[in-house]
């Protein structure tokens, strides 16, 4: 969710009702608007641009942009987390292209999550941020919320199902993973975001199944080719023809 750095600029960070981003050019997604719903923007340009990073992706994805500055870095995405006060949920009737938002918290499925937290990248400090790819959390808390069972879920590339064994409440916590560095004159640039922290406890019965996608980190700039998005929605960051190159950006999803 957090996007890729350009040659002169640090990406923004990813999560929060709003992401994040560190130039004005570049947008972050919103709870109700970005470059695409779950996508962000690939970068774009050629010329004078020095390399254009992508995007996070998120809730709603951020934007970049091409404009020659030598910071056209990618903005952060947003998250939504059902119950959240101030998250703005999707209608059942919503479509890749024709996205109808109702203006409550609550998923379509009336799941609702309890004690729910969203930070954004540059606030969350614990311990679920292991390296550079996401992770997500699932801990089973029993009938009367005490903290128990925890299964860990890591980046694979591939959605993860895991289906719930015993009726219980359940916390989920998830962090998004890195965008990707820059290159400058051939060193290490600029930095890219970090991925957003949302968590939230949900009452789950026996035989529900839980799709878990882990986002990949954007890949680091290199020089003659175009930076590979983070896997799960990230955009891809291009390159100027020179060795001031942008990364790419990646994304987890925050929709729960």
């Amino acid at each position: 969710m957090d996007g890729g750095a350009s040659y002169g600029t640090a990406g923004g960070a990813g999560g929060g009702l709003n992401g994040l981003t560190n130039r004005t050019r570049s947008k972050p997604g919103t709870q109700t608007s970005g470059y695409k719903f779950g996508i962000g923007q690939d970068g774009y340009g050629v010329g004078d641009s020095d390399g254009v990073a992508g995007s996070g992706g998120g809730y709603y994805g951020g934007t970049t942009s091409d404009y020659a500055d030598v910071c056209e870095a990618g903005a952060g995405g947003s998250s939504f987390v059902s119950g959240y006060d101030g998250c703005n949920a999707i209608s059942n009737e919503s479509t890749e292209n024709n996205i109808i938002h109702t203006s409550q918290n609550i998923h379509y499925s009336n799941k609702k999550f309890i004690s729910t937290l969203i930070l954004d990248g540059n606030k969350y400090t614990g311990d679920l941020r292991k390296d550079k790819n996401g992770c997500a959390r699932i801990y089973f808390l029993g009938n009367d919320i005490k903290v128990g069972q925890k299964i860990e879920f890591n980046y694979t590339g591939t959605y993860q199902e895991y289906e719930i064994e015993t009726t219980g409440y359940y916390k989920i916590e998830c962090i998004g993973a890195k965008g990707g560095k820059s290159k400058n004159n051939g060193n290490v640039g600029a930095d890219g975001g970090n991925g957003g922290y949302t968590s939230g406890i949900i009452y789950l019965k026996k035989g529900e199944k839980i799709y878990v996608y882990v986002g990949g980190r954007g890949t680091d700039a290199v020089v003659g080719k175009d930076s590979i998005a983070g896997y799960n929605g990230g955009g891809l960051g291009t390159w100027d023809h020179s060795d001031d190159e942008s990364a790419g950006a990646r994304r987890r999803s925050n929709r729960y």
